[in-house]
């Protein structure tokens, strides 16, 4: 629950947007030892329910998805425990600017996507194989070459 394991080439997004819990009180207390408290602590004082956030990727709407530590499954399948990392997109919460830790518990696995880092993909791998391929015109019918007509 303490840690944040940086990969080289993939991040994990979960769709998330604040709702009325990131401005409660447990958010104003100023960088407290939270590291040294218990899991069932941190769950019990910073989670919330994460099931209000459903949705799929293909449907999100702009800056929907926020860093995201997948913690641990839950018991029924399909659902996670998961921390919600701040945005660099978006104002910051006081969660973050405290240095507080936001997780959210029975987080539906389809809200969760992950994303390539920014110049992490493939095509920016050294002595890739690129090359134009050309495909002689005769092999199409003529009746598909009518760009001219």
């Amino acid at each position: 629950l303490r840690g944040v394991i940086d990969h080289p080439y993939l991040f994990s997004g979960c769709q998330y947007w604040p709702t009325g819990w990131d401005e409660d009180e447990v958010w104003n207390e100023k960088y407290p030892a939270w590291r040294d408290r218990t899991d069932r602590q941190l769950l019990k004082g910073y989670a919330d329910d994460g099931s209000v956030y459903v949705g799929d990727y293909e449907s999100h709407q702009g800056s929907e998805y926020w860093p995201c530590i997948i913690i641990k499954p839950e018991d029924d399948a399909g659902s996670f425990t998961v921390r919600i990392l701040q945005s660099p997109f978006e104002d910051a919460q006081q969660w973050a600017s405290n240095n507080l830790p936001r997780f959210l518990t029975n987080y539906p696995r389809e809200s969760i996507h992950f994303f390539v880092r920014k110049g992490a993909g493939d095509q920016y791998l050294p002595d890739v194989f690129r090359h134009s391929i050309g495909i002689p015109d005769d092999i199409f019918p003529a009746r598909w070459k009518n760009l001219a007509n």
